[in-house]
């Protein structure tokens, strides 16, 4: 898994935590494959996934944005 992968897999975990049903469904696909990049792992998302996923992220980068100016946030690009 990549790195990338394994900063969402803890983002989710940590989301899920919070009893949100799609993060934890999500977090759970995200460990029963072998994704090789978060490009196949988007790929593979259905739509209410794919929505829920850019809510996050979004809600995600605000945060990492208020908590330092230069950081790695998550991006989402939808690649069909």
């Amino acid at each position: 898994m990549n790195q990338t992968l394994a900063y969402l897999r803890e983002a989710l975990a940590n989301y899920a935590d919070r009893h949100h049903a799609l993060a934890i469904h999500l977090y759970k696909k995200l460990i029963s494959k072998p994704y090789k990049n978060e490009e196949q792992f988007v790929r593979d998302l259905s739509q209410k996934e794919a929505a829920f996923f850019r809510s996050y992220a979004a809600s995600r980068n605000e945060i990492c944005k208020r908590r330092t100016r230069r950081c790695s946030c998550l991006s989402f690009k939808r690649s069909v």
